[in-house]
């Protein structure tokens, strides 16, 4: 099965539509500004003043408790996805990890740096969520002969903190998940996953996120069940409110039952666009992965890109497409030659995934999220092969 996603609407990226929402902006030295609201991220505000104007502000000069009660943000909150974040998003498609995973929490996409897990807008500095996933995979291993069909369970809790209400500089999450899938037993497991985000303001346009992240009995990018820690800063330059270019490095320490542990560094960029409930992103990310095992030593070259629009009411629809392209440095695949020795290669794979999903409000505390994945793998190895289809349907309840 061979399948090309194309994103539609680039054309919406440089022309974002305006809103028109009132409100007065209160300055912390009592002086007051009327306009329409244009834009906000983390450290600023842009409005259009009565002048016609367009003036942006920077929040710390912001009576933001005066905000909070006023029509700003009602009427801003209205207008906003339901479940979107006021520094950063919590994903539908989660940054297409490949499967399996938990539950899918949230309406918006991914930030393939790393970000985009951390809390939604709440007037809460805790926060906590569980989510219940009924699983279906028809090749869960990833295997292009030994194909085991299976249908799993996925239950989660997690907890959120920022240490403000408004404008936090410090955000943590926790959140433990028991997987629990049929005819194997490979993929049951209780994984925990810890990660800790520091902002740092640099000016006007620049944002410093220094993440650090623990993941235990979690699964990898390329499906290696084990522990890892890792510690990734994104610098994020802000070029106008709504539209921002990401740099991002990581260094992870990855930890095997099997001995095979393993340093993996990897640098990228990424640019976001949002305009109105829309957004789009694209990243590039290179990494090396340098293991114990010579055999497991590779550079992986990720391109990635993203879509998430409003559909009706306050349901969200996101895609996502991903292409993975990973050179081994020891490990070698035999190609056959007719009449002759085989001939023996470095082995070289590419693996293509693709994502869509829902997010179903239910009242203010469930969100229903049905998701479908697709993914296959070319290599020159031709027992490394395969194609898989995956289908979840998950409930996520925000408890408090």
């Amino acid at each position: 099965m061979r399948k090309s996603i194309k994103i539609l609407f680039w054309i919406l990226l440089f022309f974002p539509a305006a809103e028109i929402w009132s409100f007065t902006l209160v300055f912390n030295d009592g002086r007051r500004i009327e306009g329409t609201w244009i834009a906000e991220t983390q450290q600023v505000i842009q409005i259009k003043d009565n002048q016609g104007v367009i003036r942006t502000y920077d929040k710390s000069q912001l009576d933001m408790n005066a905000l909070a009660t006023s029509a700003y943000s009602s009427n801003r909150d209205a207008k906003r996805a339901p479940e979107k974040a006021e520094v950063q998003k919590k994903p539908v498609v989660s940054s297409i990890p490949d499967r399996p995973t938990g539950p899918a929490t949230g309406a918006v996409i991914p930030r393939q740096s790393g970000i985009g897990t951390l809390p939604k807008v709440s007037s809460r500095r805790w926060s906590v969520e569980a989510g219940f996933s009924n699983v279906y995979e028809d090749n869960i291993n990833h295997d292009e002969e030994d194909i085991v069909e299976s249908v799993g369970v996925v239950s989660s809790l997690s907890t959120r903190f920022r240490n403000r209400a408004s404008n936090p500089n410090f955000l943590f999450r926790y959140e433990i998940g028991l997987h629990e899938y049929t005819n194997t037993d490979q993929w049951d497991r209780l994984s925990h996953n810890l990660r800790a985000t520091h902002l740092i303001s640099l000016g006007k346009n620049f944002l410093l996120e220094n993440n650090g992240e623990i993941a235990l009995n979690g699964s990898s990018e390329d499906r290696e069940l084990g522990d890892q820690y890792g510690f990734r800063p994104v610098l994020n330059y802000y070029i106008t409110p709504s539209m921002q270019v990401e740099l991002f490095a990581a260094y992870r320490y990855r930890k095997f039952e099997t001995g095979t542990d393993a340093i993996n560094r990897f640098a990228g960029v990424g640019f976001v666009k949002e305009w109105e409930d829309h957004e789009v992103e694209g990243y590039y990310r290179y990494e090396y992965n340098d293991s114990q095992n010579p055999r497991n030593d590779r550079s992986v070259s990720t391109y990635s890109a993203g879509y998430a629009m409003p559909v009706i009411g306050h349901v969200t629809a996101s895609f996502a497409a991903r292409l993975r392209a990973t050179h081994y440095t020891s490990r070698l695949a035999d190609i056959e030659v007719d009449h002759g020795p085989d001939i023996e290669f470095l082995r070289r794979d590419k693996k293509w995934n693709f994502k869509f999903a829902l997010g179903l409000p239910l009242g203010k505390k469930f969100e229903l999220i049905p998701e479908y994945q697709y993914e296959y793998r070319t290599s020159n190895d031709p027992d490394k092969k395969y194609d898989a289809n995956g289908a979840s349907l998950s409930l996520v309840y925000n408890v408090w």
